[in-house]
């Protein structure tokens, strides 16, 4: 395995085909369940960084930017998205659109 292999793989970017990988034309269920998983992870972490360990300064733009950030894949969303609807599947590209986006802006 190559270094960027490695890092590739170690990062979380490849975590969406692990989970359920992706085939041309259907819904991308690993993309959504990361990114749910995601969204509910950095939720959880914004409690518990503002309300109960508010002294460590450092600990929001850390695990929130940089580990979940890397860990969600918002890239992947989008780039799946474009190709469903370049190859004429609208209608799982519009239900992954929204089905992605309801879920992270549903708690008040």
């Amino acid at each position: 395995m190559s270094t960027a292999q490695r890092a590739d793989v170690t990062s979380g970017s490849s975590l969406p085909w692990t989970v359920a990988p992706y085939r041309a034309g259907h819904f991308p269920w690993g993309t959504f369940l990361v990114n749910v998983g995601g969204c509910l992870a950095i939720g959880v972490l914004m409690v518990l960084v503002l309300d109960v360990w508010p002294s460590h300064r450092y600990l929001r733009p850390f695990a929130g930017v940089g580990v979940l950030g890397g860990y969600t894949t918002f890239s992947t969303y989008a780039l799946e998205s474009r190709d469903l609807v370049a190859t004429g599947h609208v209608d799982p590209a519009t239900t992954g659109c929204c089905c992605s986006s309801a879920p992270g802006s549903a708690v008040p």
